[in-house]
């Protein structure tokens, strides 16, 4: 009979990259490390950024790096999946509830696992899906800019946003009853698919007007301690539970009347009436035949005593924000690249350095001499007039004949106007209130120009201090220059036998005479 099971958690920082290994039983979980794990049946990922799209465990160890610290990693949905399917019929489900619940907004990994039941050893499959709630918006960003915040103005400048941003408690109890019930309808539409009657539903029993208490989880070491009589009778009463909650459903699908519709009542009570007589038998602990060696006495105490610790009242985990123990497990670098590519990447970054220490200390624009910018103001302002006057005299015209007497008066006239221009220039280098004037705002000129090209060298000296201190921060360049120190490190551990090697026969050789 299918089951139905949907929870939700949410990861914090550390445990993605982990848990990510977890779900596809890949690191230590693989089952070449741990035979245990031998349960996986499918497993896939979608909408990575660019660069993780070959590796997803990119991004989830991006994530546990760039991820502000109290901020969750990943949300998690944990699903069951009926027997009754097939391995491809159980992908199928998995994809198509990940098409609907997720689509392109978020990026996510799944797994199916299908380890074995303790009760009936028989399967249990059911599916991780951890996505990040970071919402995709088009735009390429490296990884760390993909965990910033995001920025609403300018989205290009920030990172990406956060789908559970501003939500209260309620709201996302609220979503996640509704990720329950839409879980529920697609499960029921690939059993109708595949041509199974079993239908499983979201509601409680009280919801669904079943009058029985849930059933405790007993969990694996319980169940080993179990005598085989007695999970046997948990199993019969399982079933016939079961038996009585479909014929309920059936009673409440069908309109039925008259001798009919007392037959299935009684059919109906017969049912409840024989998965009650199996319950107490169980909690009783009554089985129909005791096996040489039974010791009945102790294995009722031992029985009584755990179903009373599990009826006492626990508080109920809040499944919302249910969070994984933060893991001390260091993230692991990214996949080893050879001394080469390191060296070669180092020395660049070097090279940038030195760049940047160099325009730290290159010295400020100097600063303009009075007496120079008074020579240049006086040069400039006669110039621009001696040019504006003679412009609007227009073209000389052509000498000779009748255009003689034009010829010269051109000539008066330019002539006039270069007395003028040093009469303008002796009046500016004078004492004159014009020409101290003229000379004050030259100055005053000069300096706001200083000023500008100073505040220019002084960003710019600025930014190449905050440049250079950012690559010597930077978690590349640290990881580089570990990576090549240890490599010389293991270099002279590794020459050092051959140069004691080569002492020690040159110290026994014959010595010269």
């Amino acid at each position: 009979m299918a089951s139905f099971h949907c929870s939700a958690k949410i990861g914090a920082k550390g445990s993605g990259w982990p848990h990510s290994e977890y779900i596809s039983r890949e690191g230590k979980y693989s089952k070449e490390k741990a035979r245990r794990y031998e349960d996986l049946e499918a497993t896939g990922a979608g909408n990575m950024p660019a660069w993780a799209e070959e590796n997803p465990a990119y991004f989830w160890r991006a994530a546990d790096e760039y991820e502000r610290a109290n901020g969750s990693v990943y949300r998690e949905l944990v699903v069951a999946l009926p027997r009754e399917l097939t391995p491809d019929q159980r992908r199928e489900l998995v994809v198509d509830f990940i098409a609907q619940e997720i689509g392109d907004r978020h990026a996510y990994q799944w797994a199916i696992h299908t380890p074995r039941a303790a009760l009936d050893g028989g399967e249990q499959p059911h599916a991780h899906i951890m996505y990040s709630e970071r919402i995709r918006d088009g735009i390429e960003r490296d990884p760390a800019q993909y965990f910033k915040r995001a920025n609403k103005k300018e989205p290009e400048r920030g990172g990406c946003a956060k789908a559970s941003g501003g939500k209260s408690p309620a709201e996302l109890k609220t979503e996640l009853l509704a990720t329950r019930e839409r879980w529920a309808n697609v499960q029921n539409a690939h059993l109708e698919r595949h041509g199974h009657t079993d239908r499983v539903t979201h509601l409680s029993l009280k919801d669904q007007g079943i009058d029985r208490e849930p059933e405790k989880h007993l969990g694996a070491k319980a169940i080993k301690a179990l005598h085989p009589d007695d999970i046997g009778a948990l199993l019969e009463r399982r079933a016939a539970e079961g038996e009585a909650e479909r014929a309920q459903q059936a009673v409440g699908l069908i309109d039925l009347s008259g001798d009919i519709a007392k037959a299935k009542a009684d059919q109906q009570k017969q049912a409840a009436e024989r998965a009650r007589a199996l319950r107490d038998k169980w909690l009783n602990h009554q089985p129909e035949r005791k096996p040489s060696n039974y010791d009945y006495e102790a294995i009722v105490a031992r029985a009584r005593a755990e179903l009373d610790q599990a009826q006492q009242p626990k508080p109920e985990p809040d499944q919302v924000h249910q969070v994984e123990p933060v893991k001390t497990v260091p993230v692991p670098p990214m996949p080893v690249e050879s001394i080469e590519q390191v060296r070669a990447r180092y020395m660049d970054t070097t090279r940038q350095l030195q760049i940047l220490a160099r325009q730290e200390q290159r010295p400020p624009p100097p600063q303009p001499n009075a007496e120079l910018v008074e020579l240049a103001a006086r040069d400039a302002y006669v110039q621009a007039f001696r040019m504006r006057e003679i412009k609007a005299l227009g073209d000389p015209p052509e000498k000779g004949g009748i255009f003689g007497m034009k010829a010269k008066a051109y000539s008066r006239d330019r002539a006039d106007i270069e007395r003028r221009a040093e009469s303008i220039e002796r009046e500016i280098m004078g004492n004159s209130p014009k020409a101290v004037q003229f000379r004050r705002q030259a100055v005053d000129r000069a300096d706001a120009a200083y000023s500008k090209e100073h505040d220019q060298w002084r960003a710019a000296v600025l930014k190449a201090q905050a440049d250079r201190e950012k690559i010597m921060r930077s978690p590349q360049y640290k990881a580089d220059a570990q990576r090549l120190e240890a490599h010389r490190v293991q270099q002279q551990a590794e020459q050092r036998p051959r140069a004691e090697q080569l002492t020690k026969e040159r110290d026994s050789g014959p010595r010269p005479r």
